[in-house]
């Protein structure tokens, strides 16, 4: 029963062995919670691209429509938000917003398949490599000029040059302030 302070800068480490971790950068204190609430809830994009193994995707945006048919619009693609998104989203400071997903809420379906026609909300992209890991295999892709890491079964068969078409979970996205950087969906009074 004592108390230990270990510092790491290794993220994976730190969150394996502590009870609790505190996520700094340049000297300030940005998150001090249990490893899986830094993890599921980062507070910022800071946190949200450092924690996490590949790191968090964080794709700029800009909030586009009104009422209930709000989007996010990036260079070259756009997300229709539900209805929670579109209520977080007005949150923000300006229309501009950072949306961040983490590999395994991805869905990924290729343009040709002939499988059922994309969701609405699909986003088509372009695969530009394929990372296969043994009981994982990362796909990079190129969405409107920003590079993102989406997550598949190994029998997934895509290759550099594949159009796709993308799935986000909207339960599990996480929505920043684009001037702050600081997530849009904070509890009140919830403090780093």
């Amino acid at each position: 029963n004592a108390t230990v302070v270990y510092v790491t800068h290794d993220q994976l480490e730190a969150m394996t062995m502590a009870d609790r971790m505190a996520v700094m950068s340049g000297g300030v204190l940005q998150q001090y919670d249990t490893p899986d609430e830094v993890f599921a809830h980062p507070l910022n994009t800071f946190v949200a691209g450092f924690v996490g193994s590949p790191a968090m995707n964080l794709l700029q945006a800009e909030v586009a429509g009104d009422g209930a048919a709000v989007r996010l619009q990036g260079d070259g693609w756009s997300l229709p938000l539900s209805q929670e998104n579109a209520g977080i989203v007005a949150r923000a400071r300006s229309r501009k917003v950072v949306m961040g997903a983490r590999h395994g809420t991805i869905g990924i379906g290729r343009t040709e398949s002939s499988e059922a026609a994309p969701a609405p909300d699909a986003v088509p992209a372009k695969v530009y490599t394929v990372e296969p890991t043994g009981d994982i295999t990362y796909v990079h892709i190129d969405l409107g000029g920003q590079s993102i890491v989406a997550s598949a079964p190994p029998s997934t068969r895509l290759a550099a040059n594949d159009r796709v078409f993308l799935s986000f979970d909207q339960a599990r996205l996480h929505l920043f302030d684009g001037e702050t950087q600081e997530t849009l969906a904070r509890p009140e009074g919830r403090r780093p």
